[in-house]
């Protein structure tokens, strides 16, 4: 799951949902407009 993302759950890696944030926000830019 993306439990690495929920930073109120033992499982949240801060710099995974970091990278994973920027990206989902690079692709998007990229494909919608």
């Amino acid at each position: 799951g993306h439990a690495f993302a929920n930073d109120a759950r033992p499982a949240h890696v801060a710099q995974a949902a970091e990278t994973a944030h920027a990206r989902a926000q690079a692709f998007l830019e990229a494909h919608i407009s």
